[in-house]
């Protein structure tokens, strides 16, 4: 199966007009690397995962920047797997709770699991 680095398959996203043009670079890169094809739809999911860990990385520096002071920050060391909140959001997804919503609970209990425990609202 055809593996990109998260560079290499923004930048076929970044410069690709349609999903079928995606799927021909894909393809394209898979027959010269001798790689099993990815069907449509592994491609369109690795494209949606790709925007997903945009998309946790935006949300974490939302919600952090809401919640600890500098000097926190320093302190705690915090660190975030944006590919592992990736994957917990597509797994997790509730079409019924706003993406925003699903997003914070997401990364509180990420918080609350890596002991980033003085996450409050700043005032």
């Amino acid at each position: 199966m055809l593996v990109l680095e998260r560079d290499t398959m923004v930048a076929i996203i970044r410069a690709a007009s349609s999903l079928d043009e995606i799927a021909e670079t894909m393809k394209q890169i898979a027959d010269k690397e001798k790689t099993p094809v990815m069907t449509n739809e592994e491609i369109f999911r690795a494209v949606q995962h790709t925007y997903h860990v945009q998309d946790a990385e935006d949300q974490v520096n939302d919600f952090v920047e809401s919640r600890f002071t500098s000097e926190e920050l320093k302190r705690l060391e915090m660190t975030f797997d944006y590919d592992h909140l990736a994957t917990l959001f597509e797994e997790q997804h509730d079409c019924n709770i706003a993406d925003n919503d699903q997003w914070q609970m997401l990364i509180e209990e990420y918080c609350r699991a890596n002991g980033y425990t003085e996450a409050k609202e700043k005032k």
